[in-house]
């Protein structure tokens, strides 16, 4: 997830860094730009990303009681 958000930051900053110096492209000061978020974005984001990922995981495979996991942590099943 982190690598995702980052990579797309990237993309949006190289395009917006392209479009906003128009015909004066310097760079200098987009490639700063561009170091900023690619090493800001994946410390601010880590503990989201990871939390992000542990929600996905669950929502596409479940806790059982197979799992090995105390079941008050466990949802009730749902009914059909």
């Amino acid at each position: 997830m982190n690598t995702i958000v980052t990579f797309s930051l990237l993309l949006i900053t190289l395009v917006g860094g392209f479009v906003i110096m128009g015909d004066q492209r310097r760079g200098a000061p987009l490639a700063i730009c561009l170091v900023a978020v690619a090493v800001l974005v994946p410390v601010a984001f880590f503990g989201s990303s990871q939390t992000l990922w542990s929600a996905i995981d669950l929502l596409m495979r479940p806790l059982e009681p197979a799992d090995d996991v105390d079941p008050r942590w466990i949802p009730p099943a749902a009914r059909r």
